[in-house]
């Protein structure tokens, strides 16, 4: 094949292509080499408890809120059917609810005017996979709930940004964005925090709570607040025996060789070479600032779930490092689009 004589675009195509086939190639031996988490194994034995008719919370002792063990029950009874191992069945669901999410991701991407030559996709595309696809398995974060969470709320924090800049968007695909984010907010009550202070900055920039009534945001609420009184109503134990044992639970981790050691340390890079990039001249438009302040919001949302929790996992860090490696790839992209064009 003559490159030469290929449109750019083509070769950028053939190039992004093969980067894109390298990263699955490298995903499938990454999952069939390397574990899962230890977490998984303990929700699917917990899926399997549940079916049995034991209790959650009362014959089961976790801190946990139930979504991330119900959500084990199909794949555990799906592999008893087909005789497969419980922990195939979860990784393929994981990366089933993966490529789900990505669709649902880039369906908000084509909204975004800095996005839409094909190599802002491109690079959007291969960033997204290598986050989801490698960087996931790699570092054994498959699964577990923050996984779920930064996967599934970024699709909101991207529509939120939309709404900023004025740009119109299916009721439908809104609503959809709304109860897939109420999902991954749904895994720990204070998962909400990144919810709350982009709502908060909607708010106080349309100087009116009326923002609060986009499709996306009432689905999210509306869903999250189902959830939690499920939860209130249906297991009784889980407020008079578990909740009063969360500061206890928390109380050990809040050292301060955990924050400097574990969290600034090695989340620095990746926010710093974010907020780096954002206060790029190239990114002064008005028409751009409100978009990237609700993704930063968003990040420091991210950073302030990992700090609040204050466990040596590495998986409790992936949410921030996720947002900040997707952030410096969309403001490359939009820097990209706002390039200085020689004259023809």
């Amino acid at each position: 094949m003559n490159f030469s004589r290929q449109s750019p675009n083509r070769r950028t195509g053939i190039f992004f292509g093969i980067l894109l086939l390298m990263e699955i190639v490298i995903s499938i031996l990454l999952q069939i080499t390397l574990p899962r988490s230890g977490d998984i194994g303990i929700h699917i034995n917990t899926a399997k408890r549940i079916l049995l008719g034991e209790t959650l919370y009362c014959d089961i002792l976790n801190v946990g809120l139930p979504l991330q063990f119900y959500i084990r029950i199909p794949g555990v009874m799906l592999a008893d059917w087909l005789h497969l191992n419980p922990m195939t069945v979860a990784i393929i669901f994981d990366d089933v609810i993966g490529l789900l999410a990505l669709s649902l991701i880039f369906s908000v991407l084509r909204n975004i005017p800095f996005l839409r030559s094909p190599e802002a996709r491109w690079l959007m595309m291969i960033m997204l996979v290598f986050i989801v696809f490698v960087m996931v398995p790699y570092n054994l974060i498959g699964g577990e709930k923050e996984y779920f969470f930064w996967l599934l709320t970024l699709p909101y924090f991207l529509l939120a940004g939309i709404h900023a800049l004025d740009i119109p968007f299916s009721k439908v695909t809104a609503v959809t964005v709304g109860l897939v984010a109420a999902i991954g907010f749904c895994f720990k009550p204070f998962f909400l925090l990144p919810l709350l202070l982009v709502e908060l900055y909607l708010c106080y920039r349309a100087r009116s709570w009326r923002t609060l009534l986009r499709p996306e945001c009432v689905s999210c609420l509306a869903f999250w607040g189902c959830y939690m009184a499920w939860v209130f109503f249906a297991f009784p134990c889980y407020r008079t025996v578990i909740a009063p044992l969360l500061p206890l639970y928390y109380e050990d981790r809040w050292e301060a060789s955990y924050i400097v050691q574990l969290y600034f340390l090695r989340l620095t890079p990746f926010v710093l070479s974010s907020m780096a990039l954002g206060i790029h001249p190239g990114l002064r438009d008005d028409r751009l600032r409100p978009f990237f302040e609700i993704c930063f919001l968003a990040l420091f949302g991210y950073l302030l779930c990992a700090v609040l929790q204050m466990k040596d996992s590495v998986y409790h860090l992936f949410p921030p490092i996720a947002m900040s490696i997707f952030v410096c790839t969309m403001i490359t992209g939009a820097l990209y689009m706002h390039r200085p064009r020689s004259p023809s």
